[in-house]
């Protein structure tokens, strides 16, 4: 099996737009307790992700498919590193 080479294009007219700002309650760490790490979401979009979401809708609208909102992206990205890290480990 081969990986499939990557495919992407340079979008000239693209400005990347900042992040939401985010409350100071949000750069503070607290140790959460592994029977909690599963029902609590630790992935954060960046702006990378916006930018790739933004343009997922907009396929998906073209298609007359739902568009995914930012909390759903970050609750399946989050169960996904969670989901890859125990295949790891296991």
């Amino acid at each position: 099996m081969k990986l499939p080479d990557a495919q992407y294009r340079i979008m000239e007219d693209y400005e990347q737009e900042l992040a939401p700002d985010r409350p100071n309650a949000y750069i503070r760490y607290m140790e959460t307790p592994h029977e909690e790490l599963a029902d609590e979401i630790e992935y954060d979009l960046d702006e990378e992700d916006y930018a790739w979401l933004e343009l997922v809708n907009e396929k998906r609208r073209k298609q007359k498919y739902v568009a995914v909102d930012a909390e759903d992206m970050e609750f399946l990205m989050d169960r996904l590193e969670k989901e890859s890290h125990f295949q790891v480990r296991n």
